[in-house]
């Protein structure tokens, strides 16, 4: 069986770490899984092989193929990374044009809007995107983790499509909607890609359930259910006090705060200014002592119109509300692991990472109560309504005054965590891969 695994995110950021998604790692999580089972021999008549479906991340792509190679100690020949049809010479100019650019070899003049090099070379370079494409073998189980590129590779015989439904976010989370509507009718045309033939991999039940009801059309039997997993060997309890110390001052914590801290960007469905609102009023009302402070960590190290809105309407209380923007993977497990509580307010998920990982992390969990998250956390975290300024207040309160509550969800949140591995998450997306190939080998005239 041979599967081919489009891996052209990680071209897009692969020497740039602050922009590495959730999705970023996911993928590369999965493709080292799925290495690490066919190295392990567990596993027979498997060939896998990774590809760019997108041309500006073609040389990207292959270096972050071949950096995660070189970490598992593992020659190149023994998974090859594809490479596309041949362009022409003034394609080939402009590739490496744009390429440069990119990298910031080459900078446009101040003074002008673009180029006249750029401007020059671009018709070059939108031709070489249109008819470029990866060389993919016949009898091939393709797998193209964005439904936004299954257009690039149409129903074909001897090829079997795997897609990815992460979430629905765009198009489920009015915040979200409204926010951006064009996003939301790009999403939704990019769904509708989706053959009944194709098989999708849903990174949880409630994903492949909003699915199904977006498009009822779709092949039940061809959505499978592969949860994600928080890293083991990146995500654990950090108990060293030097350790804990260094990070509360590297993210501007006072030494002596307690914290609850909430991993997340400022996009709508996130819901963080829900979450500023609620604990400023905790601050204002008392409920909670003055050594508590919130600790929004990830995305932009500064706050939207709305965070800072609230913050004017409360300047007594603001200093305890802190934003750290992006924070390093090394220094994440004891950020979490310092953590009074970990917060999660969403208004949507289609998994919810970052609960798996404070639990690993030794960290109590209150979550919304909405779409995957009950999913995640079972009943290892305690939970509240995202909308419900009374109910999710109240459980905040609850968290940070009972240490006997807190110490029962973290042995509880071990235990959890356990339920989700990657060595899983690949052997159902292999059993997945199987299952295209099976159906790819039934099509094929004899």
């Amino acid at each position: 069986m041979k599967v081919a695994l489009d891996i052209s995110i990680l071209g897009s950021e692969v020497l740039s770490p602050q922009n590495q998604t959730g999705i970023y790692k996911a993928i590369e999580a999965l493709a080292t899984n799925l290495i690490k089972l066919k190295e392990s021999s567990q596993v027979e008549d498997f060939e896998l092989a990774t590809f760019s479906s997108d041309l500006e991340q073609l040389h990207g792509s292959k270096l972050a193929w071949e950096m995660l190679l070189e970490r598992l100690q593992l020659p190149p020949s023994r998974y090859p990374f594809l490479e596309g049809s041949k362009l022409n010479v003034w394609q080939q100019i402009a590739l490496n044009l744009s390429e440069a650019k990119k990298n910031k070899k080459i900078k446009r003049q101040p003074h002008l809007k673009e180029s006249v090099l750029f401007a020059i070379i671009r018709p070059f370079f939108k031709q070489a995107k249109k008819f470029w494409k990866p060389l993919i073998a016949p009898n091939t189980v393709v797998h193209i983790p964005f439904t936004r590129d299954l257009d690039k590779f149409p129903p074909q015989a001897g090829l079997a499509r795997v897609t990815t439904c992460y979430d629905l976010t765009p198009i489920l989370c009015k915040a979200r909607a409204e926010d951006n509507p064009k996003e939301s009718q790009k999403f939704a045309g990019r769904l509708r890609l989706i053959q009944a033939d194709d098989f999708v991999c849903c990174i949880s039940h409630s994903a492949k359930h909003d699915l199904l009801n977006f498009n009822p059309q779709l092949t039940a039997a061809n959505l499978v259910v592969t949860h994600l997993a928080a890293e083991p060997n990146k995500f654990s309890c950090v108990t060293d006090a030097l350790s804990l110390a260094a990070v509360k001052q590297r993210c501007n914590i006072p030494n002596n705060a307690y914290y609850m801290l909430s991993v997340c960007t400022h996009l709508p469905h996130k819901n963080m200014p829900f979450l500023i609102r609620n604990f400023l009023d905790l601050c204002v009302k008392k409920s909670i002592t003055d050594d508590v402070v919130l600790v929004l960590c990830g995305g932009k190290r500064k706050f939207t119109a709305e965070m800072e809105t609230l913050l004017l309407q409360c300047p007594q209380y603001s200093h305890r509300v802190i934003v750290t923007g992006y924070v390093a993977d090394e220094d994440l497990p004891a950020l979490y692991s310092g953590a009074t509580a970990f917060v999660l307010p969403s208004l949507y998920e289609g998994f919810g990472l970052p609960v798996l990982e404070a639990m690993q992390c030794g960290t109590p969990v209150l979550s919304a109560n909405t779409a995957s998250l009950p999913e995640v956390g079972g009943d290892a975290a305690i939970y509240a309504s995202p909308t419900d300024d009374a109910q999710f207040q109240q459980q905040m309160i609850t968290l940070l005054n009972s240490p006997e509550l807190r110490q029962q969800m973290i042995e509880k949140g071990f235990e959890q965590a356990k339920k989700f591995s990657w060595e899983q998450s690949a052997q159902e997306t292999l059993a997945v891969y199987r299952q295209a190939y099976e159906s790819l080998l039934a099509g094929i005239p004899t």
